[in-house]
């Protein structure tokens, strides 16, 4: 299964799933600095043995040879983090069977949220409040992680026949 690392969209809401493609040219390669209010994120990260392979003005793009390649964007008061999955063919992950599964990893999920969007990939989120804070970003993305890996256990052999 091969995760999208350079997808570059707004997040959806739990409403409506709000999304606008934006130019991959607008991220930067490998930067040598990151933006101020994204140092926090980026050094934690780095520091967890990811890799920033980009960002926006608004967001860095992190990878990781064993987890999920992340974009944390600042969003509304707070940050999210993202990561894509595309989807082999996005007429079969718009199936019931698929949908279903969707749904049932939102039922035991803490911190993170997965739905299908507009391309028929799967995207996985979170939000949180306020600024960077270590301990906080910590319990983040130990929630994120633990999310993710319930998720995978219980699903991940489905998820593979749909997904890249």
């Amino acid at each position: 299964m091969k995760q999208n690392r350079m997808k570059t969209r707004t997040p959806g809401t739990l409403a409506a799933i709000v999304v606008v493609m934006m130019l991959v040219s607008t991220i930067s390669a490998a930067p040598d600095t990151v933006s101020e209010h994204l140092q926090g994120f980026a050094e934690h990260f780095e520091f967890l043995g990811y890799s920033v392979f980009g960002q926006q003005e608004d967001a860095i793009f992190l990878s990781h040879p064993d987890e999920l390649n992340l974009r944390v964007m600042q969003f509304r008061g707070g940050y999210l983090l993202s990561a894509y999955f595309t989807a082999v063919d996005p007429e079969v992950t718009s199936a019931e069977e698929f949908l279903a599964v969707v749904n049932r990893m939102n039922a035991v999920a803490t911190a993170n949220r997965y739905y299908v969007d507009s391309d028929g990939d799967l995207v996985v989120e979170a939000w949180f409040p306020g600024e960077y804070s270590r301990s906080h970003v910590g319990r983040i993305i130990a929630e994120w992680q633990s999310d993710w890996t319930r998720a995978w256990d219980t699903h991940g052999e489905m998820l593979q026949e749909y997904l890249e």
